[in-house]
């Protein structure tokens, strides 16, 4: 749930009063840099909730258990997560994932198995998705769909893509007997991190 403006401001508010006994010396947001920038090292409670609403997006595009298979099916069966639409009469819960979208989809990124995500509109090279370069493309390609018998089908892309992009592909190769495995960019080992992603997020 999105924390009302008014409530996150009044929260800074009293702490910095009651930090600096009355009257701020400071912006909170000086206040909440760490101690190497001048700060005294408190949390944001913005870029506290920011980072809680990007984990449970993350959490569901891992396709890793029954409930994100059930809301990926019911919200995304026609759009991919990335561009799947809101409406009024969607559930409170499908609406506060969105609200997270954006931010986390930045630092998604596919490893590759059987090639099963998007190729244009997931994140499965090192430059992020491909639709960023080339904007008109919408998806609905998955990247195992132009792999044949070892070999990428480039007559699919290469008068779309640059040179340097159709490289990058075809120095790609992915495993088609394992699973695709979605990785925090934030993070070393690619697990979902609360301290990498608020770092990233706080303010600075």
């Amino acid at each position: 749930m999105k924390m009302p403006e008014t409530v996150k401001s009044k929260l800074e508010s009293t702490l910095n009063k009651f930090l600096w006994d009355g009257t701020p010396w400071c912006k909170w947001s000086k206040v909440c840099a760490p101690y190497d920038e001048g700060g005294l090292n408190m949390r944001s409670f913005q870029d506290i909730h920011t980072s809680f609403m990007v984990k449970p997006w993350f959490r569901m595009r891992e396709i890793a258990c029954l409930w994100s298979k059930f809301m990926l099916d019911k919200y995304c069966r026609v759009h991919h997560p990335s561009r799947a639409a809101v409406h009024p009469s969607h559930s409170r819960v499908w609406k506060n994932l969105v609200r997270g979208r954006d931010e986390a989809e930045k630092h998604l990124h596919w490893q590759l198995g059987h090639g099963g995500c998007d190729f244009w509109l997931d994140s499965w090279l090192n430059i992020g998705p491909l639709a960023d370069f080339y904007p008109n493309q919408r998806g609905g390609i998955k990247v195992n769909q132009v792999w044949h018998q070892g070999k990428w089908q480039n007559q699919y892309y290469r008068d779309l893509l640059t040179p340097e992009h159709v490289a990058m592909i075809e120095n790609t190769f992915f495993d088609p007997d394992m699973e695709d495995k979605l990785l925090w960019k934030l993070s070393p080992d690619g697990a979902f991190s609360f301290k990498h992603t608020y770092e990233d997020i706080r303010e600075k």
